[in-house]
């Protein structure tokens, strides 16, 4: 009672230093020993990256009511908290502009490493967690080292929201040292990051293989979804549920600031793409009410080619997921497929055009792509149909040909094979089965190989108009 006592009656002096209540004649008698060992979440570890000009949440345990001095040395503060009564403190600490390497301290313990600069959570299921070594390493050389730092939830599952991590780590340094630790995808999208930014850059990687959207939303937000579309989920492995992922590998994160969040996940909710669009928007709303931003932005990578022909129409879903939600966008990644193999290893274009869409939308840098390209409306003309498109300058044939995949379609609604002609940002598309187009569609098959891209390297999604 007495630490709590004297705690509640220091004060902050303008320099940052604590002072507590006068005695009588000016003189300091009750600063507190910051004697207690404190045990920190595993984000605050040695290599961590603090989001930049943020208040960051700082937490661990200690011994019930003691009193716990947090402090950072970019900067003279010292943050002053005490425990409750389970013993969990949270000291909200002020971060600079980028820099480091740093140290912080609290109560004697020091974290090594501590870098201040973009955080972003990569989440999803196992493309996302995808190691380097796995991939195909594309551009990286084993000893490159950059001020990228990634933290690799540990995999656990709880029935309530959880407020600490199970676990997890802080991999930095050499590639050779980190490639079997590290997702490809994040570590490919932080790399661009940093180099295009030249600040630090740390990924928190939080994903497992298998799982469902619906294992990474809140129990209420499961609760609030139409009764078909909770009928219709089935957990993706045995000892999972509704939430169990949320509750112990994302609802801990919730106090750390970060800039925005990087998904990769839908091969497991092919099976409900009628569901996908309402439990998208509930997952995204569960995710900016938890890190306490409306606006944080929500990027998500389209399913690649692969012969599961439910990944057809799937691709089309999570374009209408990312068109209707605000300060969102999509990165296709049908080029980068393999047909019999659900983990492609080309991750690097995947983690360069997530990054695009961050450099572009958030840090608005020129010459990066704001959104992906679109089909935006199909005219008929002479017996043909001109599809013009959103978001491209220019389209390009990788093959210097006519593009394959077009269909276009008459008042019946049946498809057919469609010549493409490319003028500019525009298909004109006609065919000798249809004389009066009304539709088109692009690349309606599972797998192949596109050839129609854009003038900066992304393929044109799939569509139909």
């Amino acid at each position: 009672m007495m630490r709590a006592l004297l705690l509640a009656a220091m004060l902050y002096s303008c320099d940052g230093t604590i002072a507590g209540p006068d005695s009588g004649d000016g003189t300091d008698t009750t600063e507190p020993d910051y004697d207690a060992v404190c045990t920190l979440s595993p984000l605050f570890s040695d290599g961590a990256v603090l989001q930049r000009n943020r208040e960051v949440a700082v937490t661990g345990r200690t011994e019930p009511g003691a009193a716990v001095r947090v402090s950072g040395s970019w900067n003279d503060e010292n943050v002053v908290v005490e425990a409750d009564r389970d013993g969990k403190f949270k000291a909200l600490l002020r971060t600079p502009d980028a820099g480091g390497p740093y140290t912080l301290e609290v109560n004697g313990t020091v974290v090594e490493d501590v870098m201040i600069g973009e955080v972003w959570l990569c989440a999803g299921q196992s493309n996302m967690r995808f190691r380097l070594d796995q991939s195909d390493m594309d551009g990286l050389s084993g000893d490159e080292s950059l001020p990228v730092h990634a933290f690799v939830v540990h995999a656990a599952s709880s029935e309530s929201p959880q407020e600490e991590l199970e676990g997890g780590k802080w991999y930095y340094g050499k590639v050779d040292e980190i490639k079997g630790r590290v997702s490809a995808v994040a570590y490919y999208f932080a790399r661009t990051l940093q180099q295009e930014l030249n600040i630090p850059v740390g990924v928190i990687v939080s994903a497992v293989s298998s799982s469902c959207a619906e294992e990474w939303m809140s129990e209420e937000s499961f609760a609030g979804l139409d009764g078909s579309y909770r009928e219709m989920y089935e957990p993706s492995k045995e000892g999972c549920f509704a939430s169990c992922w949320y509750n112990s590998m994302l609802h801990p994160l919730f106090g750390f600031r970060i800039a925005g969040v990087a998904w990769y996940q839908g091969e497991a909710n092919v099976y409900w793409p009628d569901s996908y669009q309402d439990v998208m928007a509930a997952l995204v709303n569960d995710w900016r009410s938890g890190f306490g931003d409306s606006s944080l932005p929500f990027y998500m990578v389209q399913l690649p080619s692969y012969r599961n022909t439910r990944w057809i129409d799937f691709r089309l879903v999570q374009q209408a997921v990312a068109d209707n939600l605000e300060h969102s966008g999509l990165v296709p990644t049908i080029d980068t497929g393999e047909e019999s193999n659900i983990h492609p290893v080309h991750k690097r274009p995947v983690g360069e055009r997530l990054a695009s869409l961050a450099l572009s939308n958030v840090h608005g840098l020129a010459g990066f792509r704001k959104e992906c390209p679109a089909a935006e409306s199909a005219v008929a003309e002479d017996g043909c149909l001109r599809v013009s498109f959103s978001g491209v300058d220019k389209l390009v044939s990788a093959s210097g040909g006519s593009p394959g995949y077009f269909e276009i379609c008459g008042e019946d609604g049946v498809y057919h094979d469609a010549e493409a002609e490319i003028s500019g940002n525009t298909v004109l598309l006609r065919s000798t089965d249809v004389q009066s187009p009304v539709g088109a569609r692009y690349y309606h098959v599972a797998f192949g190989e596109p050839d129609l891209f854009t003038s900066d390297g992304w393929p044109v999604p799939p569509f139909t108009i």
